[in-house]
């Protein structure tokens, strides 16, 4: 973040500041993680008040608390504290990430979907360089994306910025916070349907992305997605289409998979090779390709380093333990995350294919009857064995079964998961783990792991005398 002063985010945020000059060089929302010139924001939680923290924030060197608790800032002012009283702190956080992203030469670009937002994010941000800031981890929401403005500075061209969404409204109020020049619109999927109801209730939720673009902005669409293509209808702007169609304005062709690598010829030309799996993956690339196409890269220089990138943690990402394979991408799912992954998981070779997968959540009425599609699904995805992990995923394993799949297993909880492994991996066996993120599946990844390595310890020789 570029220095401003306490004066200046009192007049982003609407608040009331009475007193000296000071500098502001960062924004915290963690009282441990204050450092000296950092406003502390004190937001409210359902379990925790930013307010009760704010002597341990100064304590680390905060210069400046923004609060909306007006006892609380009566009694830090009377210790000579510089306090911002505004009605809502965490609305506060995004007026002040959207005035000074108004202070910034930026280009900001929106990512949002139902699936595949922090992958694209990352790659966009490989294909940028040192000229992008981007979110870090999924920083998507109405915290996220203002602390991912508010780390941009002077050196900085772009910005990069997922947008989430739980409910109504959300991506339109984001949109009013970053103001996205570019807007990526991945796909649309039955994530979020607790509050957004249905699927088109999800597609209005991800068009608001598009209909925020300026005029002189671009909308990056989706070609493959039937309710992502008709949201060029609504583009206020020049619009450009990615996918692996010829009549895309960026596609792929000629797709394989093997091993570690994916690989696809783009735009009918060059040949490009990336370390990591997943069919899925191909759409995520060209959606990077394409936004950074708009943002001047050259097609070659794309390609070059698409090479380069690797998947974080936890995001199809391959471990490898002697000859068993772990697929880690415990990150987050969705129905069509997680029939993306199963449809990979189809191409595996070698031993036995495991599918360990978790809840997922926020699906609203259609949670069960989506579960049980994805165990059919397991079934047919030619999954050998599989074991379900939660109480949602009962469905999964029972349609499993329905479905002819002999071999299933389900555990309660991921602590009961960890604690009764129902299987034990072998040499050659390919393993799959996904599930969304609240379900934490990476403690049973890790127990898994941590199995495979104690048995392949050597065996300590008894000492001499």
């Amino acid at each position: 973040m570029e220095q401003v002063s306490v004066h200046q985010v009192a007049t982003w945020t609407g608040g009331q500041y009475e007193g000296p000059e000071l500098p502001v060089r960062g924004v915290s929302i963690d009282s441990r993680k204050a450092g000296p010139g950092h406003l502390f924001v004190a937001l409210r939680g359902s379990r925790v008040d930013g307010h009760d923290y704010l002597g341990e924030a100064f304590a680390s060197g905060a210069t400046v608390a923004l609060v909306d608790r007006p006892e609380v800032a009566r009694s830090h002012r009377a210790m000579g504290r510089a306090v911002v009283l505004v009605p809502d702190a965490r609305k506060g956080l995004g007026d002040l990430a959207s005035g000074y992203r108004g202070s910034l030469d930026l280009t900001v670009v929106g990512i949002t979907g139902s699936c595949g937002k922090t992958t694209t994010k990352e790659m966009l941000a490989l294909l940028l360089g040192s000229r992008a800031v981007a979110s870090p981890q999924s920083f998507n929401n109405d915290l996220g994306v203002p602390l991912t403005l508010l780390s941009a500075g002077r050196n900085h061209s772009f910005c990069i910025c997922e947008m989430g969404t739980n409910g109504p409204g959300e991506i339109a109020a984001l949109a009013r916070i970053a103001r996205p020049q570019v807007g990526v619109v991945l796909n649309v999927g039955t994530s979020h349907l607790e509050r957004l109801g249905d699927v088109d209730g999800v597609a209005r939720e991800k068009r608001a992305l598009v209909e925020a673009l300026p005029s002189d902005g671009c909308a990056v669409i989706n070609w493959d997605d039937e309710r992502t293509r008709t949201m060029i209808e609504a583009a206020p702007c020049p619009v450009l289409s990615f996918g692996t169609w010829p009549n895309a304005d960026v596609f792929a062709d000629d797709i394989r998979t093997s091993g570690y690598s994916l690989a696809f010829r783009f735009l009918h030309r060059k040949r490009v090779t990336m370390r990591l799996i997943g069919v899925h993956n191909v759409h995520n690339a060209l959606a990077a390709a394409t936004a950074a196409l708009r943002l001047g890269q050259h097609p070659w220089d794309i390609c070059e380093r698409l090479k380069q990138y690797r998947p974080a943690p936890g995001r199809m990402a391959i471990e490898e333990i002697g000859r068993i394979r772990l697929i880690n991408d415990a990150y987050n799912a969705n129905p069509r995350s997680m029939a993306a992954a199963l449809s990979e998981m189809s191409y595996r070779g070698g031993g036995r294919r495991i599918a360990v997968l978790g809840d997922m959540l926020e699906l609203g009425e259609e949670s069960r009857t989506l579960h049980a599609d994805i165990g059919r699904r397991a079934a047919r995805a030619r999954i050998d064995v599989l074991w379900a992990i939660g109480p949602l995923s009962e469905a999964i394993a029972r349609a499993a079964r329905d479905a002819g799949l002999r071999n299933v297993h389900w555990s309660p909880s991921v602590a009961e998961a960890v604690e009764k492994p129902p299987i034990r991996v072998k040499s050659r066996d390919v393993v799959l783990f996904k599930a969304s993120r609240a379900m934490a599946l990476e403690r049973v990844y890790d127990a898994v792991k941590g199995g495979i390595e104690q048995r392949r310890r050597p065996a300590l020789a008894p000492s001499g005398d």
